[in-house]
């Protein structure tokens, strides 16, 4: 302050005792307001707000100024830009304004981010006032303004994966999940797959946020494996993932016998029989036991019985 100063003497010629201020003080007098607005006013933690602050000299005579910013807690500066005559103060979110004419406008463009740490739904006020004027400001009302930011933390997401089945034999089945949040389906997300720990693909969830996609079963033995499906997350969203399981049922084997005949009174002869339904180009070298035929017993009236036939001690491992 002007109080601290002291009167030093003046030890040699030609020196002067001078005292000067920034921004220059004028004998003039002029409004300068200062408004700020926000891109949104709403944001997701850890995204970025911009905010433009104006100054605007609303007096007769020119004038200097400098614009100051408190930023909420939680905020970091990402950048500053000022216009016109304007440079912003070092890292801080300021800027001096060297001379405003009547009438003049300019601004400071404030990038901010967020803190991913702010509590969801968390109302942040950012402020920004004239600090310092070379004029006489008698209207000192119009000094700062506030703009207001609701922080809100990513949604939380849920994946529910079906079960799958096939039959073994069969080219290929679907694998899907479904993608939901709070507020209901998360259409147009991607949501990647695995099967038996290999990557399945990926899809894009629709309006009801169902992901499917089409898998290979080539080389897929009969039993039970493994399905992952995951989705990443966003600055929306956080990432989620689930599982569960695709049963590749064996295939169904039909056993045939032949017909036979035989004299009343005999015993039935060994049945012969054949079996149909092998795929991937298997054959009946893949089974092992034989079925339990039967018929007619011996004492039954002569005529046309049929041959039932059970699956004894027939095993195959598809």
């Amino acid at each position: 302050s002007l109080s601290q100063l002291g009167d030093v003497a003046i030890a040699n010629a030609g020196q002067v005792q001078d005292l000067v201020a920034y921004p220059p003080r004028m004998a003039s007098n002029a409004d300068l307001s200062v408004a700020i607005s926000a891109s949104s006013p709403n944001v997701v933690a850890g995204q970025n707000v911009t905010y433009t602050i104006t100054l605007t000299n609303n007096g007769v005579d020119p004038a200097a100024a400098t614009v100051t910013d408190s930023l909420p807690s939680g905020f970091t500066l990402v950048s500053c830009t000022a216009s016109g005559n304007g440079a912003c103060v070092g890292s801080s979110a300021g800027a001096n304004f060297y001379l405003l004419q009547s009438g003049e406008t300019q601004t400071v463009t404030l990038v901010t981010q967020t803190g991913t740490a702010i509590p969801d739904g968390t109302v942040t006020t950012n402020t920004a006032s004239i600090s310092n004027s070379s004029a006489v400001d008698a209207n000192a009302a119009n000094n700062s303004a506030s703009a207001n930011v609701t922080v809100a933390q990513p949604a939380i997401t849920f994946l529910a994966v079906a079960p799958a089945s096939a039959t073994y034999g069969s080219s290929s089945t679907t694998l899907s999940a479904t993608l939901t949040k709070p507020a209901g389906p998360l259409a147009g997300k991607t949501v990647s797959f695995t099967l038996n720990g290999s990557p399945a693909g990926s899809a894009v969830s629709d309006a009801s946020g169902l992901a499917s996609v089409s898998v290979s079963l080539t080389g897929f033995a009969a039993g039970s494996y493994p399905v992952t499906a995951s989705f990443a997350g966003d600055v929306n969203n956080t990432a989620s993932s689930a599982s569960a399981t695709l049963t590749v049922n064996p295939a169904v084997l039909t056993v045939t016998s032949a017909n036979a005949t035989r004299i009343y009174g005999d015993p039935n002869p060994a049945f012969s029989f054949t079996i149909t339904g092998f795929v991937n180009g298997e054959t009946a070298a893949v089974v092992s036991g034989s079925p339990s035929c039967t018929s007619a017993d011996p004492t039954a009236a002569i005529g046309t019985y049929p041959i039932t036939c059970t699956t004894g001690t027939l095993a195959a491992a598809n």
